[in-house]
């Protein structure tokens, strides 16, 4: 799944209720995206995919919280809503597929496989 091209509140909400409907046998691949067609039919910046890769990627583990909050590109979790259902292992394994124009060391750091 490419996280900027979707936004991240949606991506959490869709990939925790398969990972419950599954069993907890959810491993949900992410990328930045590469392909830079697509960026402009979106209106979004090609250039600027691996930092809203990692604000993404930050608002999707904190959507796993009890009544998240976070001010973030994408927008602000206010403590005011909650997304149920929780992930089953309290978390979404996530495996960043590529590079998505992050470091080696944020992958091994941030990255669940």
């Amino acid at each position: 799944m490419s996280c900027p091209l979707r936004h991240p509140a949606h991506v959490a909400k869709a990939a925790a209720s398969a990972d419950v409907l599954s069993g907890g046998r959810l491993l949900l691949g992410i990328a930045s995206g590469d392909r830079p067609d697509e960026y402009p039919a979106l209106n979004m910046g090609f250039e600027d995919r691996g930092a809203r890769f990692r604000d993404s990627f930050d608002y999707i583990r904190t959507m796993a919280e009890d009544y998240p909050r976070r001010d973030t590109a994408q927008g602000r979790l206010s403590d005011g809503i909650d997304m149920l259902p929780k992930p089953t292992a309290g978390r979404l394994p996530l495996l960043i597929t590529g590079g998505s124009q992050q470091s080696p060391d944020w992958i091994a750091g941030n990255g669940d496989g």
